[in-house]
């Protein structure tokens, strides 16, 4: 795509020609992930006088919420202790959702966007680290049997909890959860479920896990967890009574009279015998639960960031066969790493990988070299950090060399195209200019972007929203896929993927 400035490797910096094109680009981005702080909570140490804290800001709350403490959350870490077996308590007496009960107040909700001064704590220890990514909040294990949990005080000890959840690296045994009723002093009520297709509920007293349910199979669809899919969880905890819920499925309601005060609510994640599982948690609302005797109904919760839970259009599996993931968590997985005073393309310490571009009318791509057949389905996760607006970003297919290969890309103003650089020449194919669609989120808004090169037919689509399909039979070869982001008249484009995959075109 234009006329050839530098070359590190499979990176190509170009200069940037779209005639009649729409600009498009991205803003400094914020090594918050240099500020994390350690938490002195342990399950296995008392708990210290004085907890590095940091203030935090409100979080937004719906009109009718009540008001929200101000407050900051902790992140903990603890060895998962062997269940301490109990007798199952007595079954809740068949509480049942129904459609006439008032309207729930929101009594505290985050959407974990706010990665500098958000509500929770960013940890880390050697056991793992808890932090904000991709507009969403992470939790890291990297020890076997161990659990690692973060918790906020919403002022209510009676409590509906509501999260989107999605595994960002499966171990096969990964525990996702919540807690509610947290005292600060060892003792709350945890609800999980796991990779592998179980549940449990329990309880920490005096830091000693105490299982009420043990692990117990979940019914189908939920005999295993899918990475490819987004999962609302739900931890119900009013007077004596808890349950625990996955999308629209009660797994479990029943009565424990433990502990009835407790102000903090959170999120946890533990790993079994296999280290390095990644969850993370996305649009948590707290509700007060319905009067007694009744659950609240399982509904999909619509964020401000227009994103559905619990399987939201751009998650559902794109393709056939999976060929090829990364989350780019493991800096050795092939992509280019180049940094200069044009242009940066590298791995980050959140877990994602980078393109900045720091000169005007470039375009700069990055590709994992691989060969990969003709026909492929392209996904990734992308958000602007840096720069303007006016930009372009996306993807590439059939890569043959920095001469030939397909490109579809967006712009953070709305704009989108499908191209191709053949013989050196770049070419626009969707039409004679980058046209503009609604259907493009503006701004610095994390969107999936998905491209699929099957025979003649190329396709571009955002959030689900197919946006072109042209045809093309210049480039028929399979090759490798990539990355690309680009500046206009203004430079600083800086954008951040994750979550990068390739699939087989579905049957």
């Amino acid at each position: 795509m234009k006329s050839n400035k530098l070359a590190i490797g499979c990176v190509v910096v170009l200069l940037l020609a779209f005639c009649g094109l729409v600009a498009i680009g991205g803003v400094f981005f914020k090594a918050y992930y240099l500020d994390r702080v350690q938490s002195g909570r342990s399950a296995t140490a008392a708990l210290p006088t004085a907890l590095p804290q940091k203030a935090s800001p409100s979080p937004t709350t719906a009109a009718a919420a009540t008001p929200t403490p101000l407050a900051t959350s902790t992140a903990t870490s603890a060895p998962t202790p062997t269940f301490t077996p109990t007798s199952r308590p007595t079954t809740a007496p068949s509480p049942t959702a129904v459609s006439n009960l008032p309207p729930a107040k929101v009594i505290f909700s985050d959407n974990f966007d706010d990665a500098k001064n958000g509500n929770w704590r960013k940890y880390q220890s050697s056991h793992g680290k808890t932090f904000y990514a991709n507009g969403g909040y992470r939790i890291e294990v990297t020890s076997p049997q161990y659990i690692i949990w973060s918790e906020y005080d919403v002022g209510a000890s009676d409590a509906v909890v509501s999260v989107d959840a999605q595994i960002v690296r499966s171990t096969g045994e990964g525990e996702i959860g919540l807690l509610c009723r947290d005292d600060e002093k060892g003792n709350f009520y945890g609800f999980e479920v796991t990779e592998a297709g179980d549940y449990s509920i329990w309880k920490m007293v005096n830091n000693d896990i105490q299982d009420i349910v043990p692990w117990t199979e979940m019914p189908e669809p939920y005999s295993s967890l899918d990475p490819d899919k987004v999962y609302r969880l739900t931890a119900f905890c009013s007077g004596h009574t808890l349950g625990l819920a996955i999308n629209d499925k009660w797994l479990d309601v029943l009565e424990d009279d433990t502990f009835s005060a407790g102000d903090y609510v959170g999120v946890l994640a533990g790993t079994g015998d296999e280290a390095g599982f990644v969850v993370q948690f996305d649009n948590l609302v707290v509700t007060t639960p319905p009067p007694q005797g009744a659950l609240p109904p399982l509904t999909a919760y619509v964020s401000p960031k227009g994103t559905a839970s619990p399987t939201p259009q751009s998650s559902q599996k794109p393709g056939g066969k999976v060929l090829f993931v990364d989350d780019f968590s493991d800096n050795s997985s092939g992509w280019d790493v180049y940094r200069g005073d044009d242009a940066i393309t590298d791995y980050f310490p959140d877990g994602t990988y980078h393109i900045k571009v720091m000169e005007e009318q470039t375009d700069v791509w990055a590709n994992p070299s691989r060969k990969f057949p003709a026909d492929v389905v392209v996904e990734v996760k992308a958000l602007k950090v840096g720069g303007p607006d006016d930009n372009d970003f996306g993807l590439i297919c059939r890569y043959q060399n920095k001469d030939n290969f397909y490109y579809f890309v967006i712009s953070s103003d709305g704009y989108y195209g499908i191209g191709k650089e053949f013989k050196g020449k770049q070419i626009l194919l969707s039409s004679k200019s980058l046209e503009y669609s609604d259907s493009i989120p503006e701004g610095a808004v994390t969107v999936r972007l998905r491209a699929a090169c099957v025979h003649d037919t190329l396709s571009l689509w955002v959030n689900g929203k197919l946006l072109a399909k042209v045809h093309d039979t210049s480039i028929t070869k399979g090759g490798d896929v990539g990355l690309i982001a680009g500046t206009f008249d203004t430079p600083g484009t800086e954008i951040s993927f994750d979550d990068f995959a390739v699939y087989a075109p579905k049957p």
